[in-house]
């Protein structure tokens, strides 16, 4: 997505949605190389349902396993990374809101959430704890009907919430809406987040839908995103229906 400005804030509010302990483990990303003139340019990978009219959501939820991407090398502007859940906009690109983790070079790995109305450069991102390598832990999107707003959640805190009415008066999003699964780099010289050994994993995937009630995704579901921009380094996987990973090779 475009980046322009963004705000922070500190984390609150306890939420009721079933949590997962966190495993720790250590990851050993590939080696990355300068960050040349390529960027920054959002790179994605990974898995998503791209506003099938079958699936009516409004949420989106995974306990997702952090692994660190090795950062392309050099002073360069929004050399970063990061995983997330996403709901978005139809067509997956004109607004959005998502939760995951995220490092920027020279800063801490966190989690994160971050929306965007309209897909343009004005994001808001709001960074929270600090995530270790191999921690599991569930990120999720959730709407909530009494304000009208989209949350997003790390595990049972709510990071941050949209400033816009996902329905109704002021509405400006078009059903059916997206879920994306995805890592993300800014410069191809990065590697993508996880190894084969230690992959980035989404797992126990759920959507919640228009009655607000949450249940697993349906198999088929997710279908893997294009384009895969670097083939013979970055790979995706389904595991079983409601999981999915990716890595750099």
């Amino acid at each position: 997505m475009k980046r322009a400005r963004c705000r922070q804030v500190a984390l609150s509010v306890a939420l009721t949605l079933t949590t997962v302990a966190c495993l720790v483990g250590v990851a050993s990303p590939a080696f990355a190389g300068a960050c040349g003139a390529d960027g920054p340019t959002s790179r994605f990978l990974g898995w998503g349902n791209w506003g099938s009219p079958t699936y009516l959501i409004e949420g989106v939820s995974a306990v997702m396993t952090a692994e660190p991407a090795n950062l392309c090398t050099g002073s360069v502007p929004f050399n970063l990374y990061s995983a997330w859940v996403m709901l978005a906009n139809s067509d997956g690109k004109s607004g959005y809101a998502q939760a995951g983790f995220f490092r920027i070079a020279g800063g801490s790995q966190v989690a994160y959430a971050e929306w965007n109305q309209f897909g343009d450069g004005n994001y808001f991102r709001t960074y929270g704890s600090i995530v270790a390598n191999g921690q599991s832990n569930r990120y999720w999107v959730q709407y909530d009907p009494a304000s009208n707003w989209l949350w997003m959640n790390f595990e049972t805190t709510r990071i941050s919430h949209s400033g816009f009415p996902l329905f109704g008066a002021g509405a400006t999003w078009t059903a059916p809406f997206a879920h994306e699964d995805l890592g993300e780099i800014k410069y191809l010289a990065s590697t993508m987040p996880g190894t084969v050994a230690a992959p980035v994993v989404w797992s126990d995937l759920r959507i919640e839908s228009y009655s607000n009630t949450w249940s697993s995704i349906p198999d088929p579901y997710l279908t893997r995103h294009a384009p895969n921009q670097d083939p013979t380094h970055w790979k995706t996987a389904a595991i079983s229906p409601t999981s999915v990973k990716i890595w750099e090779q």
